[in-house]
Protein backbone atom coordinates (compact mmCIF):
# COMPACT_ATOMS: atom_id res chain seq x y z
CA UNK A 1 0.00 0.00 0.00
CA UNK A 2 2.91 2.40 0.95
CA UNK A 3 4.42 1.48 -2.18
CA UNK A 4 1.50 2.66 -4.12
CA UNK A 5 1.68 6.23 -2.18
CA UNK A 6 5.19 6.55 -3.28
CA UNK A 7 4.02 5.93 -6.82
CA UNK A 8 1.47 8.08 -6.95
CA UNK A 9 3.18 11.24 -5.13
CA UNK A 10 6.37 10.37 -7.73
CA UNK A 11 4.01 10.93 -10.71
CA UNK A 12 2.25 14.27 -9.11
CA UNK A 13 5.83 15.96 -8.86
CA UNK A 14 6.58 14.78 -12.44
CA UNK A 15 3.76 16.67 -13.52
CA UNK A 16 4.25 19.65 -11.49
CA UNK A 17 7.99 19.90 -12.70
CA UNK A 18 6.57 19.44 -16.64
CA UNK A 19 4.09 22.09 -15.92
CA UNK A 20 6.60 24.82 -14.40
CA UNK A 21 9.20 23.88 -17.24
CA UNK A 22 6.11 25.02 -19.82
CA UNK A 23 5.17 28.28 -17.85
CA UNK A 24 8.57 29.73 -17.99
CA UNK A 25 9.08 28.42 -21.57
CA UNK A 26 6.11 30.78 -21.65
CA UNK A 27 7.93 33.77 -19.60
CA UNK A 28 11.03 33.26 -21.91
CA UNK A 29 9.40 34.33 -24.72
CA UNK A 30 8.23 37.98 -23.15
CA UNK A 31 11.64 38.36 -21.26
CA UNK A 32 14.15 37.86 -23.88
CA UNK A 33 16.45 40.83 -23.95
CA UNK A 34 15.74 41.50 -20.58
CA UNK A 35 12.49 42.55 -18.19
CA UNK A 36 10.49 46.31 -19.86
CA UNK A 37 11.21 49.48 -17.93
CA UNK A 38 8.47 52.09 -18.32
CA UNK A 39 8.97 55.83 -17.22
CA UNK A 40 6.28 57.17 -15.09
CA UNK A 41 3.45 58.15 -16.59
CA UNK A 42 1.95 61.94 -16.00
CA UNK A 43 -0.18 62.78 -12.87
CA UNK A 44 -2.22 64.75 -14.99
CA UNK A 45 -2.53 66.06 -18.64
CA UNK A 46 -5.37 67.43 -20.21
CA UNK A 47 -6.23 69.80 -23.65
CA UNK A 48 -7.33 73.18 -24.32
CA UNK A 49 -8.90 73.94 -27.31
CA UNK A 50 -7.89 77.14 -29.47
CA UNK A 51 -7.82 78.66 -32.69
CA UNK A 52 -6.00 75.86 -35.44
CA UNK A 53 -3.83 74.91 -32.18
CA UNK A 54 -4.38 73.11 -29.30
CA UNK A 55 -2.43 73.57 -25.86
CA UNK A 56 -1.50 70.38 -23.65
CA UNK A 57 -0.85 71.06 -19.72
CA UNK A 58 0.95 68.46 -17.85
CA UNK A 59 2.34 67.69 -14.20
CA UNK A 60 4.69 65.44 -13.64
CA UNK A 61 5.79 64.30 -10.00
CA UNK A 62 8.50 61.83 -9.22
CA UNK A 63 10.35 61.44 -12.25
CA UNK A 64 14.07 62.96 -12.05
CA UNK A 65 14.55 61.05 -15.03
CA UNK A 66 11.70 61.99 -17.21
CA UNK A 67 13.41 64.47 -19.96
CA UNK A 68 10.55 64.27 -22.97
CA UNK A 69 7.08 64.73 -23.27
CA UNK A 70 5.62 62.63 -26.37
CA UNK A 71 2.28 63.54 -28.20
CA UNK A 72 0.77 61.22 -31.10
CA UNK A 73 -2.07 61.94 -32.89
CA UNK A 74 -3.37 61.16 -36.53
CA UNK A 75 -3.25 57.71 -35.58
CA UNK A 76 0.28 58.36 -34.71
CA UNK A 77 1.15 59.99 -38.33
CA UNK A 78 1.79 63.69 -36.70
CA UNK A 79 3.98 64.02 -33.24
CA UNK A 80 5.39 66.46 -31.38
CA UNK A 81 8.15 65.62 -28.70
CA UNK A 82 8.98 68.45 -26.42
CA UNK A 83 12.18 68.43 -24.23
CA UNK A 84 11.25 68.97 -19.96
CA UNK A 85 14.39 69.42 -17.58
CA UNK A 86 14.95 67.01 -15.09
CA UNK A 87 13.37 67.49 -11.68
CA UNK A 88 12.79 65.34 -8.10
CA UNK A 89 9.97 68.08 -8.05
CA UNK A 90 6.70 68.73 -9.12
CA UNK A 91 6.84 70.05 -12.97
CA UNK A 92 3.91 71.48 -14.50
CA UNK A 93 4.19 73.11 -18.23
CA UNK A 94 2.39 73.33 -21.86
CA UNK A 95 2.62 72.66 -25.00
CA UNK A 96 1.06 74.29 -27.85
CA UNK A 97 0.39 71.90 -30.82
CA UNK A 98 0.50 74.56 -33.62
CA UNK A 99 -1.12 74.47 -37.26
CA UNK A 100 -4.01 72.03 -36.55
CA UNK A 101 -6.85 71.54 -39.05
CA UNK A 102 -10.50 72.23 -37.30
CA UNK A 103 -11.40 68.76 -35.97
CA UNK A 104 -11.56 66.76 -32.87
CA UNK A 105 -8.35 64.93 -31.85
CA UNK A 106 -7.11 62.12 -30.06
CA UNK A 107 -3.74 62.36 -28.61
CA UNK A 108 -1.76 59.96 -27.34
CA UNK A 109 0.66 60.93 -24.54
CA UNK A 110 4.04 59.20 -23.72
CA UNK A 111 6.72 60.54 -21.24
CA UNK A 112 10.08 59.89 -21.91
CA UNK A 113 13.41 59.20 -19.69
CA UNK A 114 16.83 59.70 -20.32
CA UNK A 115 17.58 55.95 -20.76
CA UNK A 116 14.92 55.94 -23.47
CA UNK A 117 12.22 54.08 -21.54
CA UNK A 118 8.66 55.54 -22.36
CA UNK A 119 5.54 55.69 -20.04
CA UNK A 120 2.20 53.56 -21.20
CA UNK A 121 0.15 55.44 -23.30
CA UNK A 122 -2.45 57.67 -21.81
CA UNK A 123 -5.69 58.94 -23.85
CA UNK A 124 -6.90 62.36 -24.42
CA UNK A 125 -9.75 64.23 -26.64
CA UNK A 126 -10.02 68.03 -27.95
CA UNK A 127 -11.05 70.03 -31.12
CA UNK A 128 -9.27 72.92 -32.58
CA UNK A 129 -12.08 75.34 -34.27
CA UNK A 130 -11.32 77.76 -36.94
CA UNK A 131 -12.95 79.47 -39.53
CA UNK A 132 -16.31 77.20 -39.79
CA UNK A 133 -16.48 77.92 -36.21
CA UNK A 134 -15.84 81.58 -36.89
CA UNK A 135 -18.45 82.05 -39.55
CA UNK A 136 -20.84 80.96 -37.26
CA UNK A 137 -20.47 83.69 -35.23
CA UNK A 138 -22.63 86.76 -35.20
CA UNK A 139 -22.27 89.97 -33.12
CA UNK A 140 -24.77 90.68 -29.91
CA UNK A 141 -27.67 92.47 -31.77
CA UNK A 142 -28.57 96.03 -29.82
CA UNK A 143 -32.15 96.49 -28.29
CA UNK A 144 -32.06 100.50 -28.30
CA UNK A 145 -29.89 103.13 -27.32
CA UNK A 146 -30.93 106.20 -25.26
CA UNK A 147 -29.89 109.10 -24.02
CA UNK A 148 -29.77 111.15 -20.50
CA UNK A 149 -27.69 113.78 -18.68
CA UNK A 150 -24.80 111.63 -18.51
CA UNK A 151 -24.10 110.40 -21.82
CA UNK A 152 -25.60 107.22 -23.16
CA UNK A 153 -27.13 104.19 -22.71
CA UNK A 154 -27.03 101.18 -24.75
CA UNK A 155 -28.98 97.96 -23.83
CA UNK A 156 -28.63 94.54 -25.63
CA UNK A 157 -30.18 91.20 -26.67
CA UNK A 158 -29.59 88.03 -24.88
CA UNK A 159 -26.51 87.19 -24.97
CA UNK A 160 -25.39 84.43 -27.19
CA UNK A 161 -23.69 80.91 -25.91
CA UNK A 162 -20.05 81.38 -25.80
CA UNK A 163 -20.54 84.84 -25.61
CA UNK A 164 -17.47 86.62 -23.36
CA UNK A 165 -17.81 90.13 -24.32
CA UNK A 166 -18.38 93.08 -26.21
CA UNK A 167 -16.28 95.71 -26.97
CA UNK A 168 -17.19 99.09 -28.03
CA UNK A 169 -15.74 102.43 -29.53
CA UNK A 170 -18.07 105.47 -28.86
CA UNK A 171 -17.66 109.59 -29.44
CA UNK A 172 -17.57 111.71 -26.66
CA UNK A 173 -19.14 115.31 -26.25
CA UNK A 174 -15.54 116.35 -27.03
CA UNK A 175 -14.97 114.70 -30.15
CA UNK A 176 -12.98 111.76 -28.92
CA UNK A 177 -13.28 108.61 -29.66
CA UNK A 178 -13.65 106.27 -26.16
CA UNK A 179 -13.27 102.19 -25.81
CA UNK A 180 -15.36 100.19 -23.19
CA UNK A 181 -15.85 96.65 -22.42
CA UNK A 182 -18.94 95.05 -21.30
CA UNK A 183 -19.09 91.70 -20.05
CA UNK A 184 -22.03 89.02 -21.18
CA UNK A 185 -23.94 88.73 -18.51
CA UNK A 186 -24.74 92.99 -18.35
CA UNK A 187 -27.91 94.09 -20.24
CA UNK A 188 -27.38 97.33 -20.55
CA UNK A 189 -23.99 99.53 -20.35
CA UNK A 190 -23.62 103.25 -20.01
CA UNK A 191 -21.64 105.27 -22.03
CA UNK A 192 -20.27 108.53 -20.28
CA UNK A 193 -20.51 111.76 -21.90
CA UNK A 194 -21.69 109.86 -25.30
CA UNK A 195 -22.57 113.00 -28.02
CA UNK A 196 -25.86 112.58 -28.55
CA UNK A 197 -26.68 111.84 -32.12
CA UNK A 198 -23.90 110.01 -32.23
CA UNK A 199 -23.31 105.87 -32.92
CA UNK A 200 -21.24 102.72 -31.65
CA UNK A 201 -18.68 100.99 -33.12
CA UNK A 202 -19.19 97.34 -31.47
CA UNK A 203 -17.73 93.70 -32.21
CA UNK A 204 -18.63 90.46 -30.12
CA UNK A 205 -15.81 87.96 -28.69
CA UNK A 206 -16.66 84.26 -27.96
CA UNK A 207 -14.56 81.18 -26.91
CA UNK A 208 -15.79 77.87 -28.74
CA UNK A 209 -15.49 75.84 -25.19
CA UNK A 210 -14.78 77.05 -21.60
CA UNK A 211 -11.24 77.95 -20.70
CA UNK A 212 -10.45 78.28 -24.33
CA UNK A 213 -7.12 79.79 -25.30
CA UNK A 214 -8.06 81.72 -28.10
CA UNK A 215 -11.15 84.07 -28.69
CA UNK A 216 -12.92 84.68 -31.36
CA UNK A 217 -14.05 88.06 -32.46
CA UNK A 218 -16.70 89.30 -35.01
CA UNK A 219 -16.39 91.73 -37.20
CA UNK A 220 -16.71 95.66 -36.01
CA UNK A 221 -20.10 96.73 -36.86
CA UNK A 222 -21.52 100.10 -36.65
CA UNK A 223 -24.87 101.01 -35.27
CA UNK A 224 -25.92 103.68 -37.43
CA UNK A 225 -26.64 100.21 -39.99
CA UNK A 226 -29.04 99.01 -37.83
CA UNK A 227 -30.79 102.86 -37.95
CA UNK A 228 -29.59 103.43 -33.90
CA UNK A 229 -27.58 105.80 -32.79
CA UNK A 230 -27.60 107.80 -28.98
CA UNK A 231 -30.87 110.14 -29.95
CA UNK A 232 -30.77 114.14 -29.37
CA UNK A 233 -32.06 115.45 -26.21
CA UNK A 234 -35.23 117.48 -26.92
CA UNK A 235 -36.35 120.39 -24.73
CA UNK A 236 -39.76 121.44 -25.18
CA UNK A 237 -41.43 124.49 -24.30
CA UNK A 238 -46.07 125.40 -24.52
CA UNK A 239 -46.97 126.75 -27.96
CA UNK A 240 -49.69 130.45 -27.00
CA UNK A 241 -52.49 129.06 -28.61
CA UNK A 242 -54.66 132.33 -28.29
CA UNK A 243 -54.55 133.18 -32.05
CA UNK A 244 -54.91 129.80 -33.32
CA UNK A 245 -58.22 129.08 -36.12
CA UNK A 246 -60.07 126.27 -36.90
CA UNK A 247 -59.76 126.61 -40.65
CA UNK A 248 -61.33 123.00 -41.12
CA UNK A 249 -63.97 120.25 -39.56
CA UNK A 250 -66.07 117.45 -40.68
CA UNK A 251 -68.05 116.89 -37.24
CA UNK A 252 -69.22 118.68 -35.05
CA UNK A 253 -72.65 119.19 -32.84
CA UNK A 254 -73.05 122.90 -32.19
CA UNK A 255 -75.46 122.09 -29.59
CA UNK A 256 -73.19 119.93 -27.12
CA UNK A 257 -69.70 121.82 -28.34
CA UNK A 258 -67.81 123.54 -31.17
CA UNK A 259 -64.51 123.31 -32.51
CA UNK A 260 -63.27 126.31 -31.19
CA UNK A 261 -64.00 124.99 -27.71
CA UNK A 262 -60.71 122.78 -28.00
CA UNK A 263 -58.77 126.26 -27.98
CA UNK A 264 -59.91 128.35 -25.29
CA UNK A 265 -57.72 127.09 -22.41
CA UNK A 266 -61.50 126.05 -20.79
CA UNK A 267 -61.23 122.51 -19.48
CA UNK A 268 -65.05 123.07 -18.96
CA UNK A 269 -66.09 123.50 -22.19
CA UNK A 270 -65.42 120.99 -25.34
CA UNK A 271 -66.08 119.74 -28.68
CA UNK A 272 -68.69 117.29 -29.17
CA UNK A 273 -68.85 114.83 -32.36
CA UNK A 274 -72.50 115.37 -33.63
CA UNK A 275 -74.54 112.40 -32.62
CA UNK A 276 -77.59 112.97 -33.50
CA UNK A 277 -76.85 112.35 -37.31
CA UNK A 278 -73.58 110.04 -36.38
CA UNK A 279 -71.27 108.85 -38.10
CA UNK A 280 -68.17 106.79 -37.57
CA UNK A 281 -64.35 108.06 -37.15
CA UNK A 282 -62.45 109.58 -38.24
CA UNK A 283 -62.84 113.27 -37.58
CA UNK A 284 -60.58 115.89 -39.19
CA UNK A 285 -60.00 119.29 -38.37
CA UNK A 286 -57.03 121.65 -39.80
CA UNK A 287 -55.67 124.16 -37.52
CA UNK A 288 -53.79 127.89 -38.49
CA UNK A 289 -51.18 128.06 -35.50
CA UNK A 290 -50.27 131.24 -37.18
CA UNK A 291 -46.30 130.55 -37.20
CA UNK A 292 -44.20 128.10 -38.19
CA UNK A 293 -42.94 125.57 -35.34
CA UNK A 294 -40.51 122.53 -34.76
CA UNK A 295 -43.41 120.79 -33.24
CA UNK A 296 -42.16 117.86 -30.46
CA UNK A 297 -45.20 116.96 -28.57
CA UNK A 298 -48.98 116.63 -29.59
CA UNK A 299 -51.36 117.23 -26.81
CA UNK A 300 -54.78 116.95 -25.77
CA UNK A 301 -57.26 117.07 -22.70
CA UNK A 302 -60.66 114.46 -22.41
CA UNK A 303 -63.75 115.85 -21.88
CA UNK A 304 -64.13 115.92 -18.22
CA UNK A 305 -64.87 112.51 -16.95
CA UNK A 306 -66.50 111.81 -20.06
CA UNK A 307 -63.28 109.52 -21.68
CA UNK A 308 -64.83 109.13 -25.19
CA UNK A 309 -61.86 110.34 -27.36
CA UNK A 310 -59.08 107.56 -27.70
CA UNK A 311 -56.41 107.79 -30.26
CA UNK A 312 -55.56 110.55 -32.42
CA UNK A 313 -53.32 111.28 -35.35
CA UNK A 314 -51.03 114.96 -35.97
CA UNK A 315 -49.67 115.89 -39.20
CA UNK A 316 -48.15 119.21 -40.40
CA UNK A 317 -47.43 121.15 -43.76
CA UNK A 318 -46.30 124.84 -44.21
CA UNK A 319 -48.10 124.67 -47.71
CA UNK A 320 -51.12 127.21 -47.17
CA UNK A 321 -52.81 125.56 -50.84
CA UNK A 322 -53.63 122.62 -48.06
CA UNK A 323 -54.70 124.53 -45.80
CA UNK A 324 -58.24 123.86 -46.32
CA UNK A 325 -57.94 120.89 -47.81
CA UNK A 326 -57.57 117.63 -45.59
CA UNK A 327 -56.77 115.21 -48.31
CA UNK A 328 -54.14 116.96 -49.77
CA UNK A 329 -50.74 115.15 -50.48
CA UNK A 330 -48.14 117.37 -48.72
CA UNK A 331 -48.95 117.10 -45.27
CA UNK A 332 -46.54 115.25 -42.82
CA UNK A 333 -47.43 112.61 -40.14
CA UNK A 334 -45.38 113.64 -36.84
CA UNK A 335 -47.09 111.13 -34.51
CA UNK A 336 -49.98 109.94 -32.56
CA UNK A 337 -51.81 110.24 -29.12
CA UNK A 338 -53.68 107.60 -27.40
CA UNK A 339 -55.12 109.25 -24.84
CA UNK A 340 -56.22 107.21 -21.25
CA UNK A 341 -59.32 107.36 -20.03
CA UNK A 342 -58.60 110.04 -16.90
CA UNK A 343 -58.40 114.36 -16.79
CA UNK A 344 -56.13 116.54 -17.27
CA UNK A 345 -53.64 117.08 -20.22
CA UNK A 346 -52.02 114.07 -21.97
CA UNK A 347 -48.84 114.55 -24.20
CA UNK A 348 -47.09 112.45 -27.05
CA UNK A 349 -43.44 112.53 -27.88
CA UNK A 350 -42.25 112.04 -31.43
CA UNK A 351 -39.82 109.47 -32.17
CA UNK A 352 -36.25 110.66 -32.19
CA UNK A 353 -36.13 109.65 -36.18
CA UNK A 354 -39.30 111.89 -36.64
CA UNK A 355 -37.91 114.52 -34.85
CA UNK A 356 -34.31 114.20 -36.27
CA UNK A 357 -36.32 115.41 -39.58
CA UNK A 358 -37.06 119.05 -37.68
CA UNK A 359 -40.41 118.82 -39.59
CA UNK A 360 -41.83 122.38 -39.56
CA UNK A 361 -45.71 123.65 -40.53
CA UNK A 362 -47.65 126.55 -39.68
CA UNK A 363 -50.70 124.41 -40.34
CA UNK A 364 -51.78 121.42 -37.95
CA UNK A 365 -54.35 118.64 -38.90
CA UNK A 366 -55.61 116.37 -36.02
CA UNK A 367 -57.65 113.19 -36.98
CA UNK A 368 -59.50 111.43 -34.56
CA UNK A 369 -59.28 107.74 -35.46
CA UNK A 370 -60.97 105.73 -32.44
CA UNK A 371 -62.68 105.95 -29.29
CA UNK A 372 -63.23 104.70 -25.92
CA UNK A 373 -67.31 104.19 -25.90
CA UNK A 374 -67.87 103.26 -29.52
CA UNK A 375 -66.99 104.04 -33.04
CA UNK A 376 -69.06 107.26 -33.48
CA UNK A 377 -68.57 109.40 -29.96
CA UNK A 378 -65.63 111.84 -29.77
CA UNK A 379 -65.48 114.59 -27.11
CA UNK A 380 -62.20 116.95 -26.49
CA UNK A 381 -61.70 119.73 -24.38
CA UNK A 382 -57.83 121.31 -25.20
CA UNK A 383 -56.38 120.39 -27.99
CA UNK A 384 -52.24 121.69 -28.32
CA UNK A 385 -48.77 121.13 -29.18
CA UNK A 386 -45.38 121.73 -27.63
CA UNK A 387 -42.32 123.04 -29.50
CA UNK A 388 -38.80 121.63 -29.68
CA UNK A 389 -37.00 124.74 -27.60
CA UNK A 390 -33.49 123.20 -27.51
CA UNK A 391 -31.55 120.07 -29.15
CA UNK A 392 -28.87 119.08 -26.98
CA UNK A 393 -28.91 121.93 -24.80
CA UNK A 394 -28.82 124.45 -27.53
CA UNK A 395 -31.68 126.67 -28.28
CA UNK A 396 -33.59 126.34 -31.59
CA UNK A 397 -35.70 129.27 -33.17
Amino acid sequence: MKKIHYIGLWMLCACLLTACDDLMDTHKEFIQGGEIIYAPKPDTIFFVAGKNRVEANYTISKAPNVNSVNIYWNSGQDSLITQVELSTEEVNGKIILPSLKEKSYTFTIQLQDKYGHKSLEVTSFRTAYGENYQNSLTGRRIKQMQSNAEGGIVEWDIAQDGLVYNELKYTDVNGKTQELRMEADQGSILCPNAASGSNIEYRSAYIPEEASIDTFYTAWQNSAEAGMNFPHIYEYADVNRENWEILYFDNSDPEEGSPQNMLDNNQDSYWHSDYHNATRFPYTFIIDMKQTLWVGKMGAVSRKDVFYSKGISYYVTEDTEYAHDPNGNNWTYIGDVELRQENGWQWSTISPDTAEKELRGRFLKVVFISGHNGDHLGAIAELGVQRISAVDGNEVD
